[in-house]
């Protein structure tokens, strides 16, 4: 038995010249395929190294990239420098040791250069320039925000002249791809600004966000935009005290997440100062009065003068009430109905006993129309619904496509080179086959003319016949096969 290498190698020699040709194409097209599967496969997967950045900043980078011998590209039209995943670190350090990216404005680097000659107006401007640079970074650092861009108006100070209008600020921050920022932490931006500016107060601190959304507005001490905003975290604060109360209570009764507490608190800011002056008519005291005076013209003799006087009694108070008395509240809270079924099971505890304790956890008084319901659910879907829900919003985002694309790349290599050798062997075996069934039907006419004197051997008995080719059953089977096999 030959091996299949010989059988392929006979069959190609065996072939026409058009054949030929077309077995060495194939053969190309598949050493060709199986390159590019492989180049392919082993191509690194870029990423974003840093975004957003203007042309001189993105080609200093590609410049220092080349020289690292790093390979990078540039995307976003030229904004945006990516590296293969396994170069980021290495690309980063590079980078960071000739003091890229700049992070916006230069800071108080500006300072290290001789400043010989510089006018006072130079100095100034460049000290500016300088504190901008300086707050743009430290907020820039802060968490969620990608970078921040920090103007200031500082206006010039002179003996001769009254300061009209007070130092400003105004900053706009970029923020990380599903960042938000919270009220505090927006005040703490406020506070940062503020405190590093001189003659800057936090009133006169503007910030907004690359949406165009304004965050924090400047308001002066007193005004309704200040009021306000005050306002709004100190009930809010006084709602999610309440919440959190109610929960804690509950929680020892039906367990942990047994219950969900919502507060709508209403609070009086309103600010009176009372001043009480009472007399009393009926507590009058008699005063009396005593006092000497010396004669006149020196005299030595002095006289004792006595007055009675009749003065009512009077009483004179003063007060202010607190600012943020609670005028009304409205308490809703959801109790899990499996909890509850399973809490009046052993000890008998009904709806309206845990209304009661709810209704004294947040001291609601009747008399101000305060309102608490307190109602009992399943809490299957409302579990799931928390869950869904409690996802960080700050949290990095996954790249679906990107981890697909890591993951299949080498599948995806092995399966096609698999497949094109596939191919390109059954390609050969075919014509092979073809070859060798293309020589079967001659072969069956030799034999049929007596020219092929194997076929008369004892293996293959004669039938008995007229002598003229007719009398073999099987060969004339074969001649008819070949036959249907050339049609």
């Amino acid at each position: 038995m030959s091996a299949p290498g010989s059988n392929l190698v006979g069959n190609f020699q065996r072939m026409d010249m058009g054949r030929r040709l077309l077995v060495i194409g194939a053969a190309v097209l598949a050493v060709a395929a199986i390159a590019w599967v492989g180049r392919w496969g082993a191509a690194p997967t870029y990423v974003t190294l840093y975004r957003d950045l203007d042309f001189k900043e993105a080609g200093d980078m590609a410049e220092h990239l080349r020289k690292s011998d790093i390979p990078y590209r540039l995307g976003g039209g030229g904004t945006e420098v990516m590296v293969p995943v396994s170069d980021v670190a290495a690309a980063r350090v590079a980078l960071a040791k000739e003091g890229l990216p700049a992070s916006g404005k230069p800071g108080l680097e500006l300072f290290d250069k001789p400043s010989w000659g510089m006018t006072d107006f130079t100095q100034r401007v460049t000290f500016q320039r300088a504190l901008e640079g300086e707050l743009s970074r430290t907020i820039g650092t802060i968490r969620g925000v990608d970078r921040a861009e920090v103007h200031l108006v500082m206006p010039v100070s002179s003996p001769l002249r009254r300061l009209e209008r007070p130092a400003s600020a105004s900053v706009v921050l970029h923020l990380k791809p599903g960042a938000e920022l919270s009220r505090e932490t927006v005040q703490g931006v406020v506070y940062v600004v503020a405190n590093s500016v001189e003659q800057l107060s936090a009133e006169n601190v503007a910030v907004m966000d690359d949406a165009g959304k304004v965050l924090s507005v400047p308001a002066t001490e007193g005004s309704a935009e200040a009021m306000s905003s005050r306002q709004m975290e100190v009930q809010r604060s006084v709602e999610q005290g309440l919440e959190e109360k109610v929960e804690d209570l509950l929680a020892t009764v039906v367990g942990i997440g047994g219950a969900r507490a919502r507060v709508n608190a209403e609070l009086d800011f309103n600010q009176v100062d009372r001043t009480t002056e009472t007399y009393n008519p009926d507590g009058q005291v008699l005063q009396t009065e005593q006092r000497s005076e010396a004669g006149a013209n020196g005299s030595p003799e002095s006289q004792t003068i006595v007055s009675n006087a009749y003065q009512n009694s009077r009483q004179v108070e003063k007060s202010s009430n607190a600012v943020g008395n609670v005028k009304r509240l409205t308490v809703a809270v959801l109790v899990d109905s499996k909890s509850l079924d399973q809490l009046r099971a052993k000890s008998g505890v009904q709806l309206a006993q845990l209304e009661g304790l709810v209704r004294d956890a947040v001291g609601a008084d009747s008399t101000r129309g305060d309102r608490v319901s307190v109602m009992a659910v399943p809490f299957g879907a409302v579990a799931a619904t928390v869950s869904a829900g409690s996802v960080t919003p700050n949290a990095p985002k996954v790249d679906v496509m990107q981890v697909v694309e890591r993951a299949s790349r080498p599948a995806v290599s092995v399966v096609s080179i698999v497949a094109v050798l596939l191919v390109a062997m059954a390609g050969l075996r075919g014509m092979g086959s073809a070859k060798g069934a293309s020589a079967t039907p001659s072969s069956a006419t030799a034999a049929t003319e007596g020219a092929n004197p194997a076929l008369e051997g004892p293996a293959r008995p004669r039938l008995p016949g007229d002598g003229n080719g007719g009398g073999n059953g099987e060969l004339t089977a074969d001649v008819v096969r070949a036959w249907l096999a050339e049609t």
